[in-house]
């Protein structure tokens, strides 16, 4: 297992997890699911790991598009063509999809072009597409891969950020709305062909929390709902363990629980992190990792040189929120970040008094505010207080925003 701390692991970088696997084939089998996960716990690379298992199971292939980086629903429906042309699992079936498609209504796009190189026919085809076909030209894409007798898992990454690019374009929010309809239309058919077509929509931004706030909670209500979390405390051990003698690293039990109480939240990015400092300090001093080579580990990650391990935490408000909900969600946190117990209900609502002064408007936004930040992985409630799941994160807020 390789020390990876800047993209998603596959293979044998990819550490246990079989529990969440199991269970999402599981439910992949009567159901569409929206995976939600915080930024860095491992969403794209479980994504990736079901990907890589579906030649195991009978006659299933998987496709992924991550779609963060476009704007347009044409772009979407592109993407979506783009990972079935370019799936290495199921090039034995992309003839007969695209059969289908030149005898489908939307023929005229493909049927004037005899090649049999699929991609030159797509890109040829597809430059007579206009921005309003992407309706069509999606449905007849779906309606051919139902068509085929096989199973199809459709994995589509950071779909929120996309919503949300819908939603800056439009802020009635009425052009996202359309497309989550659709997209919900797209799941919804009756067995057989209904069956053979699932959907797994995720992204480091909840969508249900989106939806939520634009009130399009009807578009995703026929999504079964799963989370990612950490690992367990004996699963971290085992992963730093394993990452020690992969290395060569004699990580003893005490260094391992040391970085478990310092990284808190114990996720495999932190983890990871951890285990890089100390295999530098280490590379460079031939020293023996200890307990207080760890501490020191946890200053470097924090030095200004590291900022963008967690600068994101800060940008990604404004980019979810907007203004002025993304200064109000950065002063809850200056004020969590103060006191590493956290803080109550009523100190975030003086706090958002500062900011909100109509009583029932400030409830409303104090109780979505909280949602949010819970559910993309800044804070987390324990006995009525809210505090930061990561000491590393509330320690980088606090010295870089809340003093």
């Amino acid at each position: 297992m390789r020390n990876m701390t800047g993209r998603p692991v596959s293979e044998e970088d990819f550490f246990n997890r079989e529990a969440e696997l199991a269970d999402l084939w599981r439910k992949l089998e009567t159901d569409h699911i929206l995976l939600l996960a915080p930024r860095r716990v491992g969403k794209t690379s479980l994504m990736y790991k079901l990907m890589a298992e579906a030649p195991q199971r009978p006659d299933t292939y998987a496709i992924y598009l991550s779609v963060p980086d476009i704007d347009t629903e044409l772009e979407f429906v592109e993407r979506l063509y783009r990972a079935v042309l370019e799936s290495p699992q199921a090039t034995s079936r992309l003839s007969r999809v695209w059969d289908t498609l030149k005898s489908s209504s939307i023929g005229k796009f493909f049927n004037r072009i005899e090649s049999v190189n699929l991609a030159e026919l797509f890109e040829i085809g597809w430059r007579e597409a206009k921005p309003e076909d992407w309706e069509t030209l999606g449905r007849e894409l779906i309606h051919a891969l139902r068509k085929l007798e096989s199973r199809w898992l459709i994995l589509v990454d950071e779909l929120p950020v996309f919503v949300l690019n819908l939603i800056k374009q439009d802020p009635t929010a009425a052009r996202a709305r359309t497309f989550l309809y659709w997209l919900r239309q797209m799941r919804q058919m009756p067995p057989p062909e209904g069956e053979r077509l699932r959907f797994l929509l995720a992204g480091s931004i909840g969508l249900d929390t989106v939806a939520s706030r634009y009130r399009m909670g009807d578009t995703i209500n026929d999504l079964t709902i799963k989370t990612l979390g950490t690992f367990s405390p004996a699963t971290a051990d085992q992963f730093l363990a394993t990452l020690g003698e992969d290395y060569g690293l004699d990580l003893t039990p005490e260094v391992r629980q040391r970085i478990c109480e310092r990284a808190e939240w114990l996720i495999p990015y932190y983890l990871q992190l951890f285990f890089s400092g100390l295999l530098e300090i280490c590379s460079d001093e031939r020293a023996v990792p200890s307990v207080e080579m760890v501490d020191e580990v946890f200053e470097v990650l924090l030095s200004h040189g590291r900022r963008s391990y967690f600068d994101y935490w800060h940008q990604r408000l404004t980019e979810e929120l907007g203004s002025p909900q993304d200064e109000w969600a950065s002063a809850l946190l200056n004020a969590c970040s103060r006191d590493a117990k956290g803080v109550t209900r009523q100190t975030f609502a003086a706090t958002l008094s500062r900011h909100v002064s109509d009583t029932n408007q400030r409830d409303e936004t104090l109780n979505w505010l909280i949602d949010v930040l819970i559910g993309d992985g800044y804070l987390v409630e324990i006995e009525g207080r809210y505090r930061f799941r990561s000491s590393l994160l509330r320690e980088f807020w606090h010295r870089r925003f809340a003093q």
